[in-house]
């Protein structure tokens, strides 16, 4: 739902409830459709879809999930790290720009994701 943001950021919301019932090894099959979805709205003209992927990490399920699984650390890394990094550089918004060098910062952190 690209072109209304408020059903996007339920999308987003409901993809979260569903992740937070899931372990590494179940998120990883279904990883690069959620990148891919994730990406979009990283990039998004609405910056609150933006800042609303991007407080995905803030979770503690998601961001175990994410950051603390080898594989989906990596693979998420280097599936969002040009939009993360372009989004924390570029987004007219300063919220969102603080948020995504956030998210940046927690990957960082993890040296398994800078494989």
């Amino acid at each position: 739902p690209r072109s209304n943001s408020q059903n996007e950021i339920i999308l987003i919301d409901e993809i979260e409830k569903i992740i937070q019932t899931m372990n590494g090894e179940q998120l990883g099959s279904v990883l690069p459709p959620l990148l891919h979805r994730f990406q979009q709205c990283l990039v998004s003209e609405k910056f609150l879809v933006a800042q609303r992927v991007l407080k995905l990490w803030d979770g503690d399920e998601f961001a175990h999930i994410v950051l603390y699984h080898d594989q989906n650390c990596t693979y998420s890394w280097k599936y969002l790290s040009s939009s993360m990094q372009q989004v924390a550089n570029d987004c007219w918004n300063s919220q969102v720009r603080e948020s995504a060098a956030h998210v940046i910062s927690l990957y960082m952190k993890v040296s398994s994701c800078q494989d």
